[in-house]
């Protein structure tokens, strides 16, 4: 754990140092968006099974695009740190946690090698780390190479995510009698985490699924 810690501060240094942290809509510097930005786009229409932070709108967009595809791993090390505060200050959250998970939505192997991590397990790590709720990510796997779900329609996402998960039989004995919250970030029809909660109910018995996303853009 410490190893850990310790890796995860040193990428942080350098990351400061190649890519100094200013808030992508006022460039107030030191942050990636301060309170006073970060308050114009926080998403208010959550439901008992989800929690999203924020609207999927410019700055975030854009701080999410350059995390991503941009290999800027600290933007995501930001936003854990906000997504855990709102998450568990819901009443509805009051899980223990030898009764919960968090499940990253899993990547694709070849596309884990093209972009050298997956940003879903570096949110579902940091929360983890940050609330002692155990994140595997030995249970479902990706089998199939889908298409980036941004580039399609609606019904094309459905039809591009169908199938495309796996849960390992080894350890379907542990989702049931658990809460799940699975960890992405970026919701936009909902067709991913709907598809991965549908294997998860068909075989096993989760005393409850939620979502958990730094944005949404529906």
């Amino acid at each position: 754990m410490l190893f850990k810690k310790g890796v995860k501060y040193v990428v942080s240094c350098i990351e400061e140092i190649l890519f100094p942290k200013h808030c992508f809509e006022c460039s107030k510097v030191n942050t990636y968006l301060c309170e006073t930005c970060e308050k114009k786009f926080l998403y208010k229409n959550n439901s008992e099974n989800q929690e999203f932070i924020y609207l999927h709108y410019t700055p975030v967009r854009h701080l999410i695009h350059q995390a991503k595809f941009y290999g800027k791993k600290g933007i995501f090390y930001f936003f854990w740190k906000r997504m855990w505060p709102y998450f568990f200050s819901k009443p509805w959250t009051n899980f223990t946690y030898k009764n919960t998970l968090f499940i990253p939505v899993p990547l694709h192997f070849l596309k884990k090698i093209k972009r050298w991590y997956n940003q879903s397990f570096l949110l579902a790590d940091g929360l983890s780390e940050t609330t002692g709720i155990p994140c595997r990510t030995d249970i479902i796997y990706r089998k199939k190479y889908t298409r980036q779900q941004s580039h399609l329609w609606k019904k094309e996402r459905q039809e591009n995510i169908k199938n495309a998960f796996v849960i390992n039989k080894k350890y379907t004995d542990i989702l049931d009698k658990k809460h799940i919250i699975l960890v992405d970030d970026v919701v936009s029809t909902g067709a991913t985490l709907n598809e991965i909660k549908n294997i998860i109910k068909q075989q096993s018995s989760p005393l409850s699924i939620h979502f958990c996303c730094i944005a949404s853009g529906r």
